[in-house]
């Protein structure tokens, strides 16, 4: 068995309807996805715009076919509404020297077991 874990950043005050969206979307998606033996959406009960998106699959090979076919990404892309847009930037210098304002990455991400700090 082996366990994947998507940590990602909550927009606390749309809970509701991402834990309406992941049951009825991305856990009905998973029941029929070969080797998937779990899906939960978990919050932090100390931090509570931390969560992570926690599966089981019978093997690693299942969880990297699922990742591998495009769903994971459609289901993310479902699911990116109801993650909070960030409001940190980054500075940095161009290739020609111009000052350039991105904003911080906050996409989630991905580790199995055995990539855990």
């Amino acid at each position: 068995m082996i366990m994947r874990v998507v940590h990602i950043k909550l927009n606390t005050e749309r809970m509701v309807e991402l834990r309406q969206m992941y049951a009825q979307v991305i856990i009905k998606e998973l029941e029929h996805t070969a080797g998937c033996l779990y899906a939960g959406l978990l919050q932090s009960t100390t931090t509570p715009d931390d969560g992570i998106s926690l599966t089981l699959w019978t093997s690693a090979i299942h969880a990297a076919t699922y990742e591998a076919s495009g769903l994971f990404t459609r289901l993310l892309e479902q699911a990116k509404p109801y993650f909070p847009q960030s409001p940190d930037w980054t500075v940095h210098l161009s290739e020609d020297f111009r000052i350039e304002y991105t904003p911080l990455d906050d996409s989630p991400v991905v580790r199995t077991d055995g990539e855990f700090p």
